[in-house]
C-alpha cells in the first residue's frame, strides 16, 4: 500500500482558498499514485474563521462557537472529502473537526472511501487543557477497511495513550492513521513518545500527519512520519520516512509492505504475549465498544 501524509498550515482564511489548498495537496499525492492520503488534526477548523466571520480561540468559548458553526464545518469537510476521494479514486483521511456534543464538543476524524462512504472516530482521551475548553471524550474505538487492510484512527491526544493502539490492534488493526497537533515549541522526544512507541508495542504500520503553523490562538509544530516495526526499517529505527523540519509544509510518501509485516509477526509473535484476560476485565469499563477476540473490521 502506498501512503502519503500531508504536513500543512493554514495560509488563508477565505473559504474557497482553504478548499483549493486542500484539493492541491490531495492532487499532489495522487500524482504519486498513492492509495491513501492523510491530512492533519484540525483540518476541518481551517474554515472556522471564514464561516464565523471573526477570529477565534481554543478556550471556554469554543463550545458556543462550535454549536453555531459546527454543522457547517462538518458539511464543508464532508463535501470536500467525499468529492475528492471519489474523483481521485483513493482513500482520504481528511483530518479532524470539532462537532457539537451535548453541552460540549467532540473531536472527530473523518475517513472517506473512493465510493464516498465516510467513517468517523472520536478522540477518546482528553487533556486538562482540552477539558477547559469543553472537549468531551468518546468511548468507541473502531476498525475500518482501507484497501483490504484493517485500519484504526488515532485522534490528537490519543497518540500518547498506549491503550488506544493496543485496543485497535486487538480488534485486528495492522495500520494506524494518526492526526497530531503538537503545540510549539516542538519536542522530538515528546513526538517519539506517541505513535512510534505504539507501533513498536503492537507490530503495526502508522501514518502520522502533523499540523503546523498558527490556528486560532495556538501555534503548532511537528514532523509527519511513516512508522513500522524496528525489524523491518533501515537501521532498525522504526521510522520508514520522516519530514526533517518541524515547521515546514511537505508531502511524505512511502509504501507499507504488509507481507513483510506478517513475516515479522510470525518470527516475533508479541501478540501471543498480550494480557488479554486483563484487557477483557479492564478495558470495557472505560471503552464501550470493545469486542474480544479481534473483529474483522468494517468495509470502506
Amino acid at each position: 500500500m502506498k501512503v502519503a501524509t500531508v504536513q500543512m498550515a493554514l495560509r488563508s482564511n477565505r473559504l474557497e482558498d482553504v478548499r483549493q489548498t486542500l484539493c492541491g495537496w490531495a492532487a499532489r499525492a495522487k500524482d504519486h499514485e498513492v492509495d491513501l492520503v492523510v491530512f492533519p488534526a484540525y483540518t476541518g477548523l481551517f474554515a472556522l474563521e471564514a464561516l464565523s466571520g471573526s477570529s477565534w480561540s481554543f478556550g471556554p468559548g469554543l463550545p458556543d462557537l462550535i454549536g453555531r458553526y459546527g454543522a457547517l464545518l462538518v458539511e464543508f469537510l464532508e463535501d470536500w472529502g467525499r468529492e475528492t476521494a471519489c474523483r481521485l479514486g483513493l482513500h482520504l483521511a481528511a483530518g479532524t473537526v470539532l462537532v457539537p456534543e451535548g453541552k460540549g464538543i467532540a473531536h472527530q476524524a473523518l475517513l472517506f472511501g473512493p465510493d464516498g462512504r465516510v467513517f468517523r472516530q472520536a478522540q477518546t482521551h482528553v487533556s486538562k487543557h482540552e477539558r477547559e475548553w469543553g472537549l468531551l471524550p468518546g468511548d468507541d474505538l473502531e476498525v475500518f477497511k482501507v484497501r483490504g487492510v484493517n485500519t484504526g484512527l488515532v485522534v490528537a491526544t490519543d497518540v500518547w495513550f498506549p491503550e488506544v493502539g493496543r485496543i485497535l490492534t486487538l480488534k485486528s488493526a495492522s495500520l494506524l492513521l494518526a492526526f497530531t497537533a503538537m503545540p510549539r515549541p516542538y519536542g522530538h522526544w515528546r513526538q517519539m513518545a506517541g505513535m512510534w512507541q505504539q507501533v513498536q508495542q503492537n507490530q503495526v504500520f502508522c501514518a502520522e500527519s502533523c499540523l503546523i503553523g498558527s490556528l486560532g490562538n495556538e501555534k503548532f509544530a511537528g514532523r509527519s512520519s511513516l512508522y513500522g516495526p524496528c525489524e523491518i526499517t533501515d537501521g532498525e529505527t522504526g521510522i520508514i520516512e520522516q519530514l526533517q523540519a518541524p515547521d515546514q509544509e511537505g508531502l511524505l510518501i512511502a509504501s507499507f509492505d504488509f507481507e513483510a509485516l506478517a513475516r515479522i509477526r510470525e518470527e516475533y509473535p508479541i501478540h501471543r504475549h498480550f494480557n488479554r484476560r486483563l484487557y477483557q476485565s479492564a478495558f470495557p469499563g472505560v471503552y464501550r465498544n470493545l469486542l474480544f477476540p479481534a473483529t474483522s473490521g468494517q468495509s470502506s
